[in-house]
């Protein structure tokens, strides 16, 4: 790790500066091809996000896994840190080597105004990764109400399935996401679906014991049976 790297990492402002101020490239890579903007971007210091763009620093530069400094802002919820970094030119579908944009972990870690935010700025609510996962995935995996309300919204497909099958309904359901389940139902999500294995989502609540998971299905079921 370099000199810059480091300061930046631990939020040294002065440090970064001064080794800026003696010529040090601001967009100098370490061993991870991250960028000093990066580092910054993830800790969730604002001030050095500032001063490295105002110093030059490519909003866009991408490490060894694609990740960009959004993509950490994203990550770790820094509201403010994304906003600089999408007006600074930031890509707000710019994918890492997963194919994963900002918008896929924003969501998957709950963020809703970041959510929100990154939707403004025009990211894609329907991206599908390598796994052909999508943002609505992540969110409704991770049980995350409020954030799967704003995908459907703003046009998330609520029956989108992964390589293995998997829907949005399916991973709430298996997860025991009750109110995600609600909500996915409410939109519209089709119970009848099965994955891969030919499972539903309501078998997949059974099968991890879910009871209470699988009886939110059954009216649906019934219903459509009918």
């Amino acid at each position: 790790m370099t000199a810059l790297h480091s300061a930046a990492e631990r939020g040294n402002t002065e440090e970064v500066q001064r080794l800026l101020a003696a010529g040090e490239d601001v967009n100098l890579l370490d061993e991870f091809r991250q960028s000093a903007l990066q580092l910054a971007a993830q800790s969730g210091n604002e001030a050095l996000v500032g001063l490295l763009l105002a110093a030059g620093a490519d909003v866009n530069s991408a490490d060894r896994f694609g990740r960009r400094a959004l993509h950490g802002a994203a990550c770790h919820g820094h509201l403010r840190i994304a906003q600089r970094l999408l007006a600074a030119g930031a890509m707000p579908d710019a994918t890492d080597s997963e194919r994963s944009t900002a918008l896929f972990w924003a969501a998957g870690d709950g963020h809703a105004a970041l959510v929100t935010v990154l939707i403004a700025a025009g990211a894609n609510v329907n991206a599908r990764n390598v796994y052909q996962s999508s943002p609505l995935n992540w969110a409704a995996r991770n049980g995350w109400t409020q954030v799967v309300a704003l995908l459907l919204a703003d046009g998330a497909k609520v029956n989108v399935a992964c390589v293995n099958g998997w829907t949005p309904l399916h991973e709430a359901a298996m997860y025991g996401r009750d109110a995600v389940v609600q909500c996915l139902l409410d939109a519209g999500a089709d119970v009848s679906l099965v994955d891969r294995k030919g499972l539903t989502a309501q078998a997949r609540a059974l099968q991890q014991g879910l009871h209470a998971t699988a009886d939110l299905l059954q009216p649906h079921n019934t219903a459509q049976a009918a």
